[in-house]
């Protein structure tokens, strides 16, 4: 069975892998949104230096950003890359029925 689904998904592994890059961006950058947090906490709260917890904020902001923009990546060349095997599929099936 999963000789069957690498035979069907081959032609599309440039998409899986750039579904996996956007997976593994979106994964490590909301690892590391906590560390920018207690680092907002730890030295921009306990000594009150606004500029660093606005410095920390904005870089926040950003990445967050691209966290949503990888989000959004994955979930659009996922879903292509899951229409087109589908596609395949099918037309598969339907030769071997009418043959």
């Amino acid at each position: 069975m999963l000789n069957f689904l690498g035979k069907q998904m081959k032609p599309y592994t440039r998409l899986i892998l750039c579904v996996l890059v956007f997976q593994i961006g979106q994964t490590l950058l909301s690892l590391y949104l906590p560390r920018i947090n207690a680092g907002i906490i730890d030295y921009g709260v306990i000594n009150g230096n606004t500029g660093y917890i606005i410095k920390q904020g904005i870089i926040m902001f950003v990445l967050s950003v691209i966290q949503f923009g990888c989000a959004v990546g994955a979930g659009i060349v996922g879903a292509k890359a899951a229409l087109l095997v589908g596609r395949d599929l099918r037309r598969n099936l339907y030769t071997k029925i009418v043959s």
